[in-house]
């Protein structure tokens, strides 16, 4: 014989069963937290696990966790601007949780349901609540012309609002009410089993002494089922199982109405929902309607993108920004080019490519020119380790010891296994006057960093050998930085090693004489986008891969699976 508990997990885990693709969306709404943005003071849903876009570590992810319940006077803007936002920060209020794939939301003063994907499955049409939820039993409390009623998903009204208050339904199947300021309780059909004569929900629920009338009710509920008296179940397992069905469907794109406002000099998107799609910043807004996405640009110039649900996929960085084809597109900054998609990613290698245009100035002595380029590529990946490592040594250079000294912490819990990440570390905490530094250059692989990150980490730029192990020797780059008074004389040397590269490793694989590094090949001579099938998948369809041109070719080194550097020798 089944008890009631049972015979609900059982209903629960057959609807899994049969939409397995809502049980994964089950599993991202487990990792999200209800957030309120310190800078626009609206609620949405960030990552627990702040390690995607986001710098925050340590006491900041402390505070991220705390805060989704306490507000968020702990962040600072530029920690607020790098919140990893699953859902953005678009509404006056949200539910603490996901619930049956579907969460309570309000916005201009009406309560609505969105999903994992911030579509509306039920618009905004009830009332304000002191607290949003999401579904139980697939019904949810809505207050309708001052009373509380219960609907299903699809938002149809199945119990009346009859109630001064009302709570969701618990797994036992019945649902607290409220009326003349008495608690009480009803079954699925909205029938009153428990009357309203309880001053307190707990006397009825749980006080020995005073639920017997609950636990009845509770007991002939379980009966009931069992019997399958209740027909409503039937009918909210269908509602279920179509409105499931239609959260599962990423490619579905919900029709938005918008409207294009503007301040000013400055212009943004609203939809119908009243959510700021595109906040009131910036000179112009374009709608790519084929991969519905805004293409925004502010007044220094630079490019940024918004998909159509509110999400910055990347805030106004490139100076320039082609037309996407196969979901893919070219952008630039400081006269690099490197790819990014609709979806939010970006080539890894481009940052790397980007850093080495700053390492140029860096060793040219143009140490502000080299920190606003370390400044872009840290606006775009908050955890690059070369871009945290060049621009903390600047950063101490200039006195700012605590700043620079926060940055190089990153970067050594990014890269633990960098030895010049971690000899800088050192440096940092002996007197300054006896620093020299190394800065990353992306010629050099390290590939422990790589294993442990799943991201390029490379080591010193020119004069650098590579030892047996991979890693940078411990030989220092001249950085051309001086301590303490300038006329001291502390400034860092290194005489280049001259001896002739004959028989040395090649720097750039390492001595494998494999096509390897970001996105590269590894030796295969597969794209590594497409894994050689020519093709790339999106939502099931696909498409022809744009990194290699549908050849099924590493772009690298061609297919040959040779680093394009040593011609495949090893040697430098």
């Amino acid at each position: 014989m089944f008890t009631l508990r049972q015979c609900y997990q059982f209903f629960v885990l057959m609807a899994l069963v049969m939409m397995p693709s809502v049980a994964s969306f089950a599993q991202i709404e487990d990792e999200v937290l209800r957030l309120k943005d310190p800078i626009s003071k609206k609620w949405g849903y960030a990552s627990k696990v702040q390690n995607r876009k986001s710098p925050l570590k340590g006491i900041k992810k402390l505070a991220v966790s705390t805060l989704g319940k306490a507000g968020s006077s702990m962040l600072s803007d530029t920690d607020a601007e790098a919140i990893d936002w699953v859902i953005p920060p678009l509404y006056d209020n949200v539910a603490s949780e996901f619930s049956e794939h579907l969460a309570g939301v309000e916005i201009g003063g009406l309560v609505g349901f969105i999903d994992i994907n911030n579509r509306f499955i039920i618009e905004p049409q009830f009332e304000p609540v002191d607290k949003l939820t999401g579904f139980s039993l697939g019904m949810a409390a809505v207050k309708i012309d001052s009373k509380f009623g219960y609907i299903n998903k699809k938002g149809e009204v199945i119990i009346s609002p009859l109630f001064d208050e009302a709570s969701n339904f618990k797994e036992n199947m019945l649902a607290t009410v409220k009326q003349n300021g008495k608690f009480g309780a009803i079954d699925l059909n909205g029938h009153l089993v428990v009357p309203c004569k309880y001053p307190l929900e707990t006397a009825m629920t749980t006080i020995p002494i005073s639920n017997k009338l609950y636990r009845q009710a509770r007991d002939s509920v379980e009966k009931e089922f069992k019997n399958q008296s209740y027909t409503i179940c039937s009918q909210l397992k269908a509602c279920d199982d179509e409105i499931n069905g239609k959260i599962a469907d990423s490619t579905w794109i919900q029709p938005l109405q918008t409207t294009e406002l503007g301040e000013g000099d400055f212009k943004g998107i609203k939809d119908h929902y009243k959510r700021m799609i595109v906040p009131c910043q910036f000179a112009t807004v374009t709608y790519d309607d084929a991969n519905h996405l805004y293409i925004v640009k502010n007044a220094a110039g630079k490019y940024g993108i918004y998909s159509y649900k509110g999400d910055c996929l990347f805030r106004p960085l490139f100076d320039n920004i082609e037309n996407f084809e196969y979901e893919q597109c070219v952008v630039s900054v400081e006269g690099v080019e490197g790819t990014i998609d609709n979806s939010g990613w970006i080539d890894p290698s481009f940052m790397d490519e980007i850093c080495n245009e700053g390492l140029k100035f860096d060793n040219e002595g143009n140490a502000s020119k080299a920190y606003s380029v370390y400044e872009r590529i840290l606006t775009i990946d908050p955890n690059h380790v070369m871009a945290l490592n060049n621009q903390a040594i600047i950063d101490i250079d200039n006195k700012d010891y605590n700043k620079g000294m926060k940055k190089l912490k990153l970067a050594h819990k990014l890269a633990p296994d960098n030895e010049l990440i971690s000899d800088n570390l050192h440096k940092a905490k002996k007197n300054r006057n006896e620093r020299r530094w190394n800065r990353i250059n992306t010629g050099l692989e390290i590939a422990a960093a790589i294993i442990t990150l799943g991201a390029a980490t490379y080591s010193a730029a020119s004069g650098q050998s590579i030892n047996s192990s991979g890693l940078s020797s411990s030989n220092n780059l001249n950085s051309n930085s001086s301590f303490g008074n300038a006329s001291s004389g502390m400034s860092g040397s290194h005489s280049n090693n001259s001896s002739s590269s004959i028989g040395k490793k090649c720097k750039f694989c390492a001595g494998s004489g494999r096509c390897s590094g970001n996105h590269r090949c590894r030796g295969s001579g597969k794209c590594n986008y497409c894994n050689g099938e020519k093709f790339q998948y999106t939502a099931g369809h696909p498409h022809e891969c744009g990194p290699c041109h549908s050849s099924g070719k590493c772009s690298f080194c061609g297919g040959s699976g040779k680093c394009n550097h040593c011609g495949g020798t090893g040697q430098g």
